[in-house]
C-alpha cells in the first residue's frame, strides 16, 4: 500500500469520527462499561474462590478414641488413617495436649479447670485429620468408623455442605 493511501484512509476515518461525535462517544462508553464489569466479575469470583480454598483447608475432622489403648495401638490407628485415600495430615492429640488448648481458648485462670491436671483429664486421645478435597469427606469419614478403636469422629457438617454447594456454584 502506498503511503497517500494510508493517509486517505486515516483522514477520512478521522473525518468520520469527528462527524459522529455522539455514536463514538456511547461507543467508547459501552465498551468501557462491559470491561470494567467483566474486570469486576473476575476479581469477585477469583476472590470469592480463594476464600473458599482457604476454609476448605482449615475444616477438619476430628477422630477421637477409646481410653484402652496402649501407645502401641494409638500409632498403629496413626498408620492406617495416614494411608486412607484423600488424607493428607495426620496429628495427634494427646489428653494433656488437648487440655492445654483448651485451657489457652478459655483462659488458664477459669474456674472449669480448676481440678483438672495430668492425672484427672477427662479428654481423651484424638487425631486431627486433614484432608486434600472437601469432597471426599464422606468416603473418609465412612472409612474411619470402621477402624476399631474409634469412638467418635466428629466433623463441619453444616459448614461442609454449605462450602460444597457454593464451591459448585462457581
Amino acid at each position: 500500500m502506498r503511503p497517500s493511501t494510508i493517509r486517505y484512509f486515516l483522514k477520512e476515518g478521522f473525518s468520520g469520527l469527528k462527524k459522529n461525535l455522539l455514536m463514538t462517544v456511547a461507543s467508547i462508553i459501552a465498551v468501557a462499561a462491559c470491561i470494567s464489569i467483566m474486570s469486576f466479575s473476575y476479581c469477585v469470583v477469583s476472590n470469592l474462590q480463594y476464600m473458599l480454598d482457604q476454609m476448605e483447608d482449615s475444616i477438619g475432622i476430628s477422630v477421637f478414641l477409646k481410653g484402652d489403648l496402649t501407645s502401641e495401638d494409638i500409632e498403629n490407628m496413626k498408620t492406617t488413617i495416614s494411608g486412607l485415600d484423600h488424607v493428607t495430615n495426620v496429628t495427634y492429640i494427646s489428653p494433656a495436649d488437648a487440655l492445654d488448648q483448651l485451657k489457652d481458648q478459655w483462659g488458664a485462670d477459669e474456674d472449669i479447670f480448676i481440678g483438672l491436671d495430668d492425672t484427672n483429664n477427662p479428654l481423651s486421645h484424638s487425631f486431627q485429620v486433614e484432608l486434600d478435597q472437601i469432597e471426599s469427606q464422606d468416603a473418609v469419614l465412612a472409612e474411619l468408623q470402621k477402624i476399631e478403636g474409634v469412638d467418635k469422629v466428629e466433623y463441619g457438617q453444616s459448614l461442609s455442605e454449605m462450602l460444597m454447594s457454593v464451591s459448585n456454584v462457581f
